[in-house]
């Protein structure tokens, strides 16, 4: 391989090991829904729940992905992804909590909107019926032109 015919070898079996592995993982992910594992599990709504296992994953990924570049993390960078994972753990629960808000007060949106539209369709006449004196209301006195003088 060394002679350059074959140069493409290496990075094409690194790419489809990369593949493998997140096609691998994407499939243990889909089994865990289907088995109904994490459901309402509840977790992302409590951020002190939340935020260790996105460290934890945060941590373990960038140093997989250090590794596979070839450098040494640092310590820096690790507290980098610790806040990062702090960050989105913060944005997640927020959203999260919103999301529950959302669902629990869905049925009393629906119970306003169809009040609010009950009472609209009372004032919405049936027929519209256009008399002379309606249309010169509607019409109004800016398109009123007044004659030109007699001069």
């Amino acid at each position: 391989m060394a002679d350059g015919h074959h140069a493409w070898f290496a990075p094409t079996f690194e790419i489809s090991a990369a593949v493998l592995i997140a096609l691998c993982l994407a499939l243990a992910g889909s089994a865990l829904m289907r088995a109904r594992v994490m459901a309402r599990v509840g977790v992302e709504r409590s951020l002190t729940a939340l935020w260790p296992r996105l460290a934890v994953a945060q941590f373990v990924l960038f140093a997989g992905m250090e590794r596979a570049e070839g450098t040494h993390a640092t310590l820096p960078g690790y507290a980098v992804q610790i806040a990062v994972a702090f960050v989105a753990a913060v944005v997640l629960s927020l959203f999260a909590r919103l999301l529950a808000r959302c669902i629990d007060s869905a049925s009393e949106a629906g119970q306003y909107l169809e009040r609010l539209f009950a009472e609209v369709a009372t004032f919405i006449p049936r027929r519209s019926v256009w008399c002379p004196s309606t249309l010169a209301v509607q019409i109004g006195s800016r398109r009123f032109v007044r004659p030109p003088p007699h001069s």
